[in-house]
């Protein structure tokens, strides 16, 4: 009986031991997880950074174009106004060259 309890008693000690190395190569995939998963967290907060960012500039961007679509409903119209703007002066200023011209041949 003697035998028998020493060989179970070193079968049990064999396997405590693979047991134990099991152990210490689960812990070690279990830091490697942890590791993984913090990563992971890091990364989320930069792509969700990212996203904010690109809603910001779709945002921006979305108000220009409005802006722009003003500016090209308005275009005409200032083309309009620039045009009598330049005549009105012209006019004024040939108005002008014609009193000196007028007062050059009087004297």
């Amino acid at each position: 009986m003697t035998d028998v309890t020493n060989e179970r008693i070193n079968g049990l000690a064999t396997s405590i031991e693979r047991l134990d190395a099991n152990h210490s190569r689960v812990e070690a995939k279990i830091d490697m997880l942890i590791e993984a998963m913090r990563t992971l967290a890091r990364l989320e907060e930069r792509n969700k950074a990212v996203d904010d960012r690109l809603t910001e500039g779709a945002r921006t961007m979305h108000d220009l174009t409005t802006r722009l679509h003003i500016l090209e409903q308005h275009q005409p119209g200032l083309l309009e106004m620039r045009k009598w703007v330049v005549l009105g002066v012209l006019s004024v200023v040939g108005m002008m060259a014609a009193t000196l011209f007028r007062m050059v041949l009087k004297s």
